[in-house]
């Protein structure tokens, strides 16, 4: 009897599981570093990007996102043993959003104490005649706030072009809480530039997965022996 009640509840697994495949299914997987917060396992969200920043947390397998609502199945739900059950979508991070552009333009900045009137914001201005010049050579730390949750595709910089040795051992940091010290052990590290620059053209971060999801970027130098100088940052999402 016990054998009989087992083979229908495998067989209810498979009906139910077959009616499930016929619609998207994403691997939460392959929304690395795109997870911010929780929410409730049914939503109504505007994309499946969105889908997957919210549901990462709650620890699910999979995500179905079809007509706004975003549904999670975490391991304990029916799910395929192997791909060849379901229809995997994972995301493409050069497929959209449709518009890239510098979302770093005058917005709001934090940094270590600035040299003279050389201020945060001056990174953000687009006029290369400004810039942000620290004030010491040690705890050099520079950030900017997006506003706003963004797909980070590119962090671009432009040290400042008369002095590009001091441009070197620099960190580059994305998050998503605010960060008043230059501690930034709760960001993830995206890359680093042991330098130091040549002068030539701009300096170009690129995620490791080419995307990473993301409000704040953090600009640190670690040297300990340079200024931090930044005429120019744009972050391209």
């Amino acid at each position: 009897m016990a054998k009989l009640w087992k083979l229908w509840f495998y067989f209810l697994l498979i009906f139910l599981w077959s009616g499930t495949t016929m619609q998207k299914l994403y691997k939460l997987k392959d929304y690395t570093g795109a997870y911010l917060t929780q929410m409730a396992l049914q939503e109504n969200v505007s994309s499946i990007l969105i889908c997957a920043l919210y549901a990462g947390p709650l620890g699910g397998a999979y995500l179905i996102y079809e007509d706004g609502v975003c549904s999670v199945y975490d391991v304990g739900s029916p799910s395929p043993s192997n791909s060849s059950l379901s229809i995997y979508m994972p995301y493409d991070p050069y497929a959209m959003p449709s518009v890239i552009e510098n979302r770093a333009f005058n917005k709001p900045t934090i940094a270590a104490p600035y040299y003279f009137t050389h201020v945060g914001s001056r990174a953000v201005d687009s006029d290369l005649d400004t810039q942000y010049h620290s004030n010491t050579v040690t705890d050099t730390w520079w950030s900017v706030d997006l506003l706003g949750l963004y797909f980070i595709r590119k962090v671009d910089v432009l040290p400042h072009t008369q002095v590009p040795s001091w441009f070197k051992q620099i960190k580059i940091y994305v998050g998503n809480t605010t960060v008043t010290n230059g501690y930034f052990s709760a960001y993830t590290e995206i890359a680093y530039f042991i330098g130091p620059w040549n002068g030539v053209g701009r300096v170009e971060f690129t995620p490791p997965q080419g995307v990473i999801a993301g409000r704040y970027v953090g600009i640190q130098g670690i040297s300990g022996t340079e200024f931090l100088n930044l005429q120019d940052v744009k972050v391209m999402a």
